[in-house]
């Protein structure tokens, strides 16, 4: 999942195979280093985003999991905590020839 963030705004991007993990109710998260911070994207009932001691945890509801899997342009967003907006989108692969 690659993640990318500003004073106000947190983004979200993973693969289509990361969101299926998520959507069968799993887990996906990505780590700095152990204890130093940490970034959670799951599935609840609604979307949301908690912030404790360096560990990010990113909710999405089955409405915005559905959105997601069907349309792959398509972008989850919605505010969290501290008025941070969340932006989740689907990881595309790359459409450039690799060399």
């Amino acid at each position: 999942m690659k993640i990318r963030w500003t004073r106000q705004s947190l983004r979200l991007r993973p693969t289509s195979e990361e969101l299926a993990r998520v959507a069968a109710h799993g887990v996906i998260t990505e780590e700095l280093a152990p204890g130093v911070w940490r970034v959670s994207l799951r599935a609840a009932s609604e979307a949301g985003l908690t912030v404790d001691a360096g560990a990010l945890d990113i909710t999405l509801s089955p409405a915005h999991i559905v959105a997601l899997r069907e349309d792959a342009d398509g972008s989850a967003c919605f505010s969290g905590s501290d008025a941070i907006q969340v932006t989740v989108e689907v990881d595309l692969p790359c459409a450039h020839p690799q060399k």
